[in-house]
């Protein structure tokens, strides 16, 4: 068999033993990260069932101002308030009620967009904020 053949050969077998190896490699580190992300995605739903349940504490206390030093910052509470989306349903639902409340008006759809916009519904969130101190220092 000519050298240089068996030399191109033995560099293939090489690379094919280098890519199998970190293959290897890589399938180990993606089975690590899925079990690292399984790990954060539990710890996201306990935190989301214990903030749900601070949350409520606070409303019910009305402790909404209220700051809690720990050992690395501060923790405060915060109320956000969003409407919800826009919907057809929605908007078929408003006009229909605005008929059925102002039967005689004619239609005025400056009068209309206004009274959709000011009964549109409000949503509450209430989240908890952690302010850090700065560990660097």
């Amino acid at each position: 068999m000519d050298p240089e053949y068996v030399n191109l050969v033995k560099d293939w077998v090489r690379y094919d033993n280098i890519i199998l190896r970190n293959n290897a490699e890589v399938k180990t580190a993606k089975d690590e990260a899925k079990r690292i992300e399984d790990r954060v995605i539990e710890a996201m739903e306990q935190k989301k069932t214990i903030e749900r349940q601070i949350v409520e504490y606070v409303q019910t206390n009305k402790l909404e101002s209220m700051q809690l030093k720990i050992s690395d910052g501060i923790i405060t509470f915060a109320k956000k308030t969003t409407q919800k989306p826009l919907t057809q349903k929605y908007l078929r639902e408003t006009l229909e009620k605005y008929a059925e409340e102002n039967p005689a008006e004619t239609i005025n759809h400056v009068k209309i967009l206004e009274y959709i916009v000011s009964n549109l519904e409000k949503k509450v969130d209430y989240s908890i904020n952690r302010n850090v101190k700065d560990v660097s220092s």
